[in-house]
């Protein structure tokens, strides 16, 4: 049993559901099952490379239920991502110290940032954070902090670059229930 699932991933990465429609026939117990649990669902969004922010964009995933009451089986397809080249960036040198975080907390954000050829952001932007919007603000007060070395592919404008940020427990001091180590962990476990 599939379920064709046509809607909009949304700049916050939430995706609202336009039609829910069983591909094999009537089956209005899977179709409410999936209308149930897809406001919960968050994909990386479309980016609008002129403006470097997250945008909006038609998207197009199927539900597959399988197997049977003893053993059953779901598959989420994820949407079609556009291609597009992402220039590699590497921090170069921070303004001013990385933030810090206390509790023991995970999570990742990635961020836009249109950058000059001078290693300048001139904007920045999330384009998707897990948990949501818990480190966003302290990412986006750093990434704008930061100039950054690479190569650009046009050295007379400016282009949108995605960079990675991860929060990660430092192995170190996880008996230490109030110690994280913050912004980018390169693996989990990798020294500061």
């Amino acid at each position: 049993m599939t379920i064709e699932v046509l809607g909009t991933v949304r700049q916050d990465a939430s995706f609202v559901a336009q039609t829910l429609q069983a591909r094999d026939g009537e089956h209005p117990a899977f179709v409410a099952a999936v209308r149930e649990v897809i406001g919960h669902w968050r994909f990386l969004p479309a980016v609008d490379d002129a403006s470097c922010t997250a945008t909006d964009a038609p998207a197009r995933l199927f539900v597959t239920f399988a197997g049977s009451a003893a053993a059953p089986s779901i598959s989420i397809t994820r949407p079609a991502a556009t291609p597009r080249t992402i220039p590699r960036v590497t921090d170069l040198f921070n303004r001013m110290r990385r933030p810090s975080f206390t509790g023991l907390i995970e999570g990742r954000v990635l961020v836009l940032s249109l950058i000059d050829p001078d290693g300048v952001s001139r904007a920045v932007s999330v384009r998707y954070s897990s948990a949501p919007g818990r480190f966003d603000r302290a990412v986006l007060d750093h990434a704008r902090r930061t100039l950054v070395d690479w190569a650009p592919p046009n050295p007379t404008a400016a282009v949108c670059t995605q960079r990675e940020y991860r929060m990660c427990l430092d192995p170190a001091d996880r008996h230490a229930a109030d110690v994280v180590r913050h912004p980018v962990c390169d693996e989990p476990g990798a020294g500061r």
